[in-house]
């Protein structure tokens, strides 16, 4: 099984409602947010949460708070994606008696087929094995890859045992972002609000997030929320 999920940092209404446009139609998506979004409500997958943590005394109150803006206007939400991948034992713990179901907080190699596991403290892991930012940066800053944007990742997707769980940020399928310095670029002019999306001469995101959803439709691998993954997992153990 695939997954194929958002984190909106960055994204106004106007501008995530224009990203809705891009999306293949027929694939099912989990959108992380950071602040409600009206044009979500379209039904284009699930919504969940994505935390901005920052003093562990006020975790759980930051999220609870986020939790009861962004269901105000999407329904009840059981999973979440913290930004910069923040978590803790405590927080987890916290996260079961709210009846968060789910978190999704740690990358690992696209390389490792690692399944999406039970915390003991209560929510399910769903690992990430490709993050667009990961990608950009394991070549432009750490120099781990000489490349960027591998078909490789597609094809290990599509024949993963276990769920692959694909992490992008709109902002840089908006901005097609081909290296961390197009990303930079844009947030050194103040971040502006984006009308449309941007083309380059380069291959960039948006590119291979468009190649994967079509070789993933081609290959008719299965796509799912994220919730229906957690609820897989949580069937299997009862």
């Amino acid at each position: 099984m695939i997954a194929l999920t958002f984190d909106t940092d960055h994204m106004t209404e106007t501008m995530m409602s224009r990203f809705l446009d891009i999306l293949p139609s027929g694939l099912p998506f989990t959108f992380f947010c950071h602040r409600p979004f009206v044009s979500l409500k379209r039904g284009r997958g699930e919504i969940a949460l994505h935390t901005y943590l920052a003093t562990p005394e006020r975790w759980l109150e930051v999220t609870k708070a986020l939790r009861a803006e962004i269901e105000s206007i999407a329904g009840p939400l059981v999973g979440l994606r913290p930004h910069s991948l923040m978590s803790s034992q405590p927080y987890l713990v916290h996260l079961h008696e709210i009846g968060i179901r789910y978190i999704s907080s740690i990358t690992i190699h696209p390389d490792q087929d690692m399944p999406c596991f039970r915390y003991p403290w209560g929510p399910v892991e769903i690992p990430i094995r490709y993050m667009d930012n990961m990608d950009l940066w394991a070549r432009d800053r750490t120099r781990q890859s000489e490349t960027c944007f591998s078909r490789s990742s597609i094809t290990k997707a599509i024949a993963a045992k276990n769920l692959f769980c694909f992490d992008f940020h709109p902002i840089h399928i908006f901005l097609n972002t081909s290296r961390l310095e197009d990303y930079e670029q844009w947030g050194r002019a103040g971040r502006p609000e984006l009308s449309d999306p941007v083309e380059r001469p380069d291959y960039g995101t948006r590119d291979f997030f468009l190649d994967l959803c079509r070789e993933i439709t081609r290959s008719g691998a299965a796509v799912v929320t994220c919730r229906q993954a957690a609820e897989t997992l949580e069937a299997g153990h009862r």
